[in-house]
């Protein structure tokens, strides 16, 4: 007997396929950098926060996915990660240098700590 696949592995399912080979190519060049692991980490949050906006994409609209909506999931892995890479360094300079500031709660659980 053959399995009918359902509607959504019919509209969504060849979108899938270039992400998941994408995510696995990330994580291997990522894995390759000598860097202590800081290059996977972002991957890491990256690849979490795309899946987490495709599975809205998903549940919103099921049946008749958008263009758009296919185009993200077929490309946008590697722009959330880059664009999440470039944030949190812009934002960690930011903080580090001391233009940002210290939030009061990261002063008091720094104190805390030592």
């Amino acid at each position: 007997m053959k399995k009918r696949k359902t509607d959504v592995q019919e509209r969504y399912g060849d979108a899938i396929i270039y992400p998941v080979v994408e995510q696995f190519l990330l994580f291997t060049f990522a894995g390759m950098v000598f860097d202590c692991g800081e290059l996977g980490i972002y991957v890491a949050i990256g690849a979490a926060a795309f899946w987490t906006s495709v599975i809205v994409l998903v549940l919103r609209n099921p049946g008749v996915p958008k263009k758009w909506d296919m185009i993200y999931i077929r490309v946008g892995l590697l722009v959330v990660t880059v664009l999440g890479h470039l944030t949190a360094t812009y934002l960690w300079e930011l903080w580090a240098s001391g233009r940002l500031g210290y939030p009061d709660w990261m002063y008091d659980l720094w104190i805390a700590c030592v």
